[in-house]
């Protein structure tokens, strides 16, 4: 039962710290680039890890490259975690 209610306070924290991240970014205090090229130290690792697996299944399918359509991929990004900000929701 502890460890349920542990992993519970984390998982609660986790959220409150990704909402603060993605305000961040929303608000133009953090640049997403900046993050995903390990240039912003205010953000931890698993925060990093978040936004590059976004960025990394906006590259499956083959709609974008990696590496020729990074702008696009990175605003694609910025506009889904808006929408997920504006509805309260993250993953």
């Amino acid at each position: 039962m502890l460890l349920k209610e542990l992993t519970q306070i984390i998982n609660e924290q986790k959220q409150t710290i990704r909402k603060e991240i993605v305000k961040k970014i929303i608000d133009g205090e953090l640049d997403i680039y900046d993050i995903l090229s390990h240039k912003e130290k205010e953000v931890k690792k698993d925060e990093v890890d978040y936004l590059q697996r976004l960025y990394d299944q906006k590259t499956e399918g083959g709609r974008y490259h990696a590496d020729d359509d990074f702008e696009e991929i990175i605003d694609s990004v910025v506009d889904d975690l808006m929408a997920d900000y504006k509805n309260g929701g993250f993953d």
